[in-house]
């Protein structure tokens, strides 16, 4: 019996691999391109860069009106979730007044803070911190609001182009 082996024409085998470039040491990889090595270097740039003592955001805090949507279960979560009013005010880590439009948002519940006396559905009012050097976000205060407190679910003023304040 004959044994038949199928080999592709060379030209065939040239376009189905990617060209290798022979780099110093060895390696076969391909050589990155200028546009690729560019955005490279531009990726690392800033990430070293320093930041200025105006660019590094401060811990803050805001008071908000909330709707309890889910209480903490030691079971399952450790977190409050709230449906809160707008923060017209709301600073990002750059430093810039950038508003928070009405949303959801889940927080820890830690010691001392407790959910005793709490219902899913109440209204309450928040004060909580946002610390962006340490990635934290903390209920300081909450107060239970009377039930018949209305809520407005709008966006934030400086969302809607105006400035925090004004209609």
């Amino acid at each position: 019996m004959r044994t038949v082996h199928s080999r592709r024409p060379e030209a065939v085998q040239r376009r189905c691999r990617a060209p290798r470039r022979h780099r110093a040491g060895g390696s076969t990889q391909p050589l990155l391109g200028p546009i690729a090595a560019a955005l490279a270097l531009a990726a690392v740039l800033a990430a070293c860069r320093q930041r200025t003592p105006e660019a590094r955001a401060e811990p803050r805090r805001y008071s908000v009106r909330a709707e309890i949507l889910r209480l903490p279960d030691a079971r399952r979560f450790s977190e409050m979730v709230v449906r809160h009013e707008a923060i017209d005010d709301f600073v990002d880590e750059t430093g810039q007044v950038v508003g928070m439009d009405a949303m959801e948002m889940s927080f820890p519940v830690t010691a001392p803070l407790s959910a005793r006396g709490l219902a899913v559905g109440d209204k309450v009012a928040l004060r909580f911190t946002v610390d962006f050097q340490k990635a934290s976000l903390a209920i300081e205060q909450i107060e239970k609001l009377p039930a018949n407190t209305a809520l407005r679910w709008a966006p934030a003023a400086s969302s809607r182009g105006t400035a925090p304040g004004r209609p």
